[in-house]
């Protein structure tokens, strides 16, 4: 990927979405979309748009991330299934008997509920990471807890609607305060941060400015533990001014969350 700057990062986003995805028809009725959006095992999100009526569609990943999860030893235990309900609450996406991922959209709706599904396939695939016998959670739990340890008032999955019309979801935010003059912030946690993740968090942290609170920062946590964090993608996010936290220093943090 090339150096992220702050030159037209919208529209560079959408040259490189709409370069990166591909498109098939399956039949008169079904077409297969690959985004660029990777899953936990460096694959294309492939989406699959069933045309019912001119202006009634389906979308669905036609069980291929549940099934997956499924495939590779992943158990969905009552917990887990609770966290994944809630990662489809979240996204507006429902579940089949067959553990397909779906939603239904019009013509005026169907681009924002591809983007939603897509977002959600992703974060789904991400639950993988439970299967490691030393995680007890997903990493937004693992903040929530942290937050909650401390005393830091928040509110979860934040949702702002940008200017391209597509929302933009935040693991938390903090509320800020005019008369102490101290910014809302808004927080968003990796468990592993690369490129594309790093290019469609800069893209939302763009396309929500002037609809977001003037006076807001964005504060990114980073999971190090057992691993190494990605500079290229950490430079990019300096650019505009967004700090990145590693989770190792998130104590340093805390006079930020408290103020």
């Amino acid at each position: 990927m090339s150096a992220i700057t702050k030159n037209s990062i919208v529209d560079e986003y959408f040259a490189w979405l709409k370069g990166s995805t591909f498109v098939h028809k399956v039949n008169d009725s079904t077409t297969r979309v690959s985004l660029p959006f990777l899953d936990r095992n460096n694959d294309y999100t492939e989406i699959y748009i069933v045309k019912k009526t001119e202006n009634e569609f389906f979308l669905t990943d036609d069980g291929a991330i549940y099934n997956e999860l499924e495939f590779s030893g992943f158990n969905f235990t009552k917990d887990r299934l609770k966290i994944l309900d809630s990662i489809l609450l979240t996204h507006g996406i429902a579940r089949d008997v067959d553990n397909a991922l779906f939603v239904s959209a019009d013509a005026d709706t169907l681009y924002f509920k591809k983007h939603m599904l897509a977002q959600c396939m992703v974060k789904v695939s991400d639950m993988f990471i439970l299967s490691n016998p030393r995680a007890k959670s997903l990493f937004a739990e693992d903040i929530a807890e942290f937050f909650d340890t401390n005393e830091v008032r928040y509110v979860p999955n934040h949702s702002i609607i940008g200017k391209s019309k597509l929302p933009s979801i935040f693991d938390f935010v903090i509320p800020g305060s005019k008369s102490k003059n101290v910014p809302a912030r808004l927080i968003k946690g990796y468990s592993k941060l690369d490129n594309d993740k790093a290019r469609l968090l800069l893209f939302s942290w763009k396309d929500t400015e002037g609809v977001r609170a003037e006076n807001t920062e964005l504060l990114v946590y980073i999971n190090d533990i057992g691993q190494n964090i990605r500079q290229s993608a950490i430079s990019s996010l300096q650019e505009y001014s967004i700090t990145s936290i590693a989770w190792q220093d998130r104590q340093n943090s805390l006079p930020r969350l408290l103020a």
